[in-house]
């Protein structure tokens, strides 16, 4: 069995053996599948419904026009970023996997970045700081997903 300096050993017709080398484990294609299916998911009501989640989440003035093209908006890049999270998950395509996890932790990153600020003006609707918890957690497990492969 030959040896190759990046990935490890490799099998006489070039294919890398089980468990060798440097790309994403199938614990992490499994998470980013989750993480990208849970964006998804959680993508389809301010799509499709964004009073409503302004409702759930405490945001004021989600029944307003304005509020609730910004609401559904978010949403609507939530599922394609979720939808493209997954289907790089389930692909071998680690560039593309890697791509977009960082995407998906900089959306959520973003989000808690805004989320504070909100808090730093005044905000304190507890379902509304909820919202900002679950986005940083969302970026922190996409970042240690992306730190997964070197």
């Amino acid at each position: 069995m030959a040896h190759h300096p990046r990935t490890g050993p490799v099998r006489a017709d070039c294919r890398q053996t089980e468990g060798a080398g440097d790309g994403y484990s199938v614990f992490v294609r499994f998470a980013a599948a989750l993480l990208g299916g849970g964006a998804t998911v959680f993508g389809v009501v301010p799509a499709v419904a964004p009073g409503a989640f302004a409702r759930l989440f405490g945001i004021a003035a989600g029944s307003e026009p304005s509020v609730a093209t910004a609401i559904r908006s978010v949403g609507v890049r939530d599922v394609v970023t979720g939808v493209g999270l997954l289907n790089a998950a389930t692909s071998n395509d680690e560039r593309a996997l890697r791509q977009w996890l960082m995407t998906r932790v900089a959306c959520d990153a973003g989000d808690g970045v805004a989320v504070a600020l909100a808090i730093a003006a005044g905000e304190r609707n507890p379902r509304f700081l909820a919202l900002g918890g679950l986005a940083i957690a969302a970026a922190a497990f996409g970042a240690l997903l992306v730190k997964q492969s070197k």
